[in-house]
């Protein structure tokens, strides 16, 4: 959890470091990938679902995800202001729905980190199977 705590750091520091956040997206990368172990080499993961409401991204195009550092950046650093927002606010955790996660949850995971379970609970939704029979 540690390094998660580190990785989260750089995210959610208000300044913007190009050599640290590229660091910390590698180690981050790094990481979810021993995770996982998920071989984006296997054509499986490159499939979109086209569905009656869109298109659910590939697995493999969810992971590439991260690779927008600033993006990244930007969400996690949202995400974790809005949760901090809501415990200002109100007692009692703050119940998340994050839908579209990806094989990582990416978003949300390093968050893990610096919140604790009595602070955020989440529900996570996924349609793309292919992303979620990893087993953690």
């Amino acid at each position: 959890m540690r390094k998660l705590r580190q990785i989260a750091e750089v995210y959610l520091n208000d300044e913007l470091d190009f050599v640290e956040l590229k660091a910390a997206t590698l180690a981050f990368k790094n990481y979810l990938q021993e995770l996982t172990k998920l071989d984006l080499s296997d054509e499986v993961y490159r499939s979109d679902i086209h569905l009656d409401a869109g298109l659910a991204i590939a697995t493999e195009w969810a992971v590439r995800c991260v690779d927008d550092l600033e993006r990244t950046k930007r969400f996690i650093k949202g995400t974790a202001e809005a949760i901090q927002d809501v415990l200002n606010r109100r007692a009692g955790p703050v119940h998340l729905l994050y839908a579209g996660t990806g094989p990582y949850a990416t978003l949300i995971l390093p968050l893990l980190s610096v919140f604790t379970p009595e602070q955020l609970q989440l529900c996570l939704i996924e349609v793309n199977d292919q992303s979620y029979p990893v087993s953690y």
